[in-house]
C-alpha cells in the first residue's frame, strides 16, 4: 500500500496542476481579448498568474502536511502539471487568436 501512495499522489498532483494551469490560461485569454497593450495589464496579467501558481503550490504544501502525505512527489507533480499544462493551454489559445486575427485580416497590406 505504501508504494500506491506515492502513485496516487503524482496522479493527483498532475491533475490539480492541469486544474491550476486552466485557471492561469482562462485568465490569460481574458488579458488577451482585451487588446490592451499597457505595461501595466501585461504585468498585472503576469502577477496574477504566479500568485495563482503559489497559491497552488502553497495548498498542495498544506494538504501533505496535514494529511501526512508524500511532500516532495506532490509538490513535483503539481509543478509538472501547472508547467506543462500550462504550456499546452497557451499554445491553444494563441493557435486560436492567430486563427481569429487571420480570418479579419483583408490578405494585403
Amino acid at each position: 500500500m505504501d508504494k500506491y501512495i506515492y502513485v496516487l499522489c503524482a496522479v493527483g498532483g498532475l491533475a490539480f496542476g492541469a486544474l491550476g494551469a486552466l485557471l492561469t490560461a482562462t485568465v490569460s485569454r481574458r488579458s488577451l481579448k482585451t487588446k490592451s497593450d499597457s505595461m501595466v495589464s501585461v504585468m498585472g496579467t503576469n502577477m496574477l498568474r504566479m500568485l495563482i501558481d503559489v497559491a497552488f503550490l502553497a495548498c498542495t504544501f498544506l494538504v501533505c502536511r496535514s494529511f501526512k502525505l508524500p511532500l516532495i512527489v506532490t509538490l513535483i507533480s503539481v509543478a509538472l502539471g501547472l508547467t506543462v499544462f500550462g504550456m499546452l493551454f497557451l499554445k491553444s489559445i494563441v493557435k486560436k487568436l492567430s486563427e481569429n486575427n487571420e480570418s479579419e485580416s483583408d490578405g494585403g497590406e
